[in-house]
């Protein structure tokens, strides 16, 4: 077992997961312990790297779409994802753009790097 010292309190290494995200693909869908989580890639005039996150209890999912996310060389976020049996669970995650010329930056093919991390309560 992993373990991360983040702001101070250390967490529990749950889930890394890898993805390889092809040209065209605009989302990734993903599942942790039962809920899905779905990242929408989008960019905009503004060009300020963004996370904003939706939570949907009835479906059992958490929605995040990254805006501006096109750095080759890799944006990074942290996101509280929720509370399990009283400890944070928080999603740390790497986004690599692969540019290319023939594609909206929205659909360049994409490195993404996802780390669960659960509050470690000794």
């Amino acid at each position: 077992m992993a373990f991360i010292v983040y702001k101070g309190k250390k967490y529990s290494v749950q889930q890394s997961e890898v993805y390889a995200v092809p040209q065209g693909a605009t989302e990734l869908i993903s599942n942790f312990s039962g809920t899905w989580l779905n990242f929408t890639f989008r960019s905009d005039a503004s060009g300020e790297v963004r996370v904003d996150r939706i939570v949907d209890r009835t479906a059992n999912s958490i929605s995040w779409t990254l805006l501006n996310f096109n750095n080759p060389f890799g944006t990074s976020f942290d996101t509280e994802v929720g509370d399990v049996g009283g400890s944070n669970l928080r999603l740390s995650g790497m986004v690599q753009t692969i540019n290319s010329t023939s594609v909206s930056v929205d659909e360049a093919p994409r490195l993404v790097t996802l780390t669960f991390m659960l509050e470690f309560n000794q």
